[in-house]
């Protein structure tokens, strides 16, 4: 009794210093340490992180830095390493992104990472839709002058009709629930050994075991595209980084 009367002391104590020390930023972290340490001795758990870890930005610019054993796809300026099969028109470069808006086409990457094949790879991107807009990512696909890329479709998509919404794995896991469109969302595509896996917003959408008999899969791997899908359709890719794995 006398030891939990001394820790709510303590407590106290630590509200009310915390609130005199929030005028700096110095002394907002300093307030989030105690706030920690406080919630620890209520929950009785060890504290294992002080400061919450956000993505990075470079200073002055909408790119996050990229992660140790990831390599960027776009400079975020031009779209060197990356060719539209049909209608350029259908993409541009706006605000740091790949903007798809026009005719169908689709832009396939050809630049110098890993020969532009990836077989076993994690993929990151921020993707963002306007109203009634689809869009798509392919991967495990071929650089084909017309028609639908091979290889699988990860859909972007919130409130056009289809009813096949952002994340999933087009055809073969659907997602039904749509994310907001004018808002980034974190895109995570993962291939290893033949298994698919996606996620949006940390929200895992996909975990996919493909079957060799049915897989749309390569066996030696594939290129990447983003989808212009309609004149109607406007959607936003940027900060794209690839992390071949083994």
């Amino acid at each position: 009794m006398a030891a939990d009367f001394i820790r709510q002391a303590e407590m106290s104590a630590s509200l009310a210093w915390c609130l005199e020390s929030a005028a700096t930023v110095a002394g907002l972290f300093a307030c989030w340490h105690r706030l920690l340490c406080v919630v620890s001795w209520l929950h009785e758990k060890p504290i294992t992180s002080v400061v919450p870890e956000f993505p990075r930005r470079v200073a002055g610019s909408p790119c996050l830095a990229v992660e140790e054993g990831f390599v960027s796809l776009f400079d975020g300026k031009t779209l060197d390493g990356w060719k539209a099969n049909r209608l350029p028109e259908s993409f541009a470069v706006e605000d740091g992104a790949i903007r798809a808006r026009g005719d169908c086409a689709h832009l396939f990457y050809e630049g110098k990472v890993n020969d532009a094949c990836f077989k076993n790879f994690e993929l990151r991107l921020e993707v963002m839709t306007r109203k009634n807009s689809n869009g798509g990512i392919f991967f495990h696909t071929v650089v084909q002058e017309k028609g639908w890329p091979s290889g699988h479709e990860i859909q972007v998509n919130n409130t056009q009709h289809d009813p096949q919404k952002s994340g999933g794995l087009y055809g073969v896991v659907k997602n039904l629930e749509p994310f907001a469109d004018d808002e980034w969302m974190q895109y995570v595509i993962r291939v290893q050994d033949g298994k698919i896996q996606a996620s949006v917003n940390g929200k895992m959408l996909v975990d996919h075991q493909s079957e060799p008999a049915t897989s749309k899969l390569r066996a030696e791997g594939g290129t990447l595209a983003i989808q212009a899908h309609d004149p109607g359709s406007t959607t936003f890719y940027r900060n794209i980084r690839i992390k071949v794995l083994p």
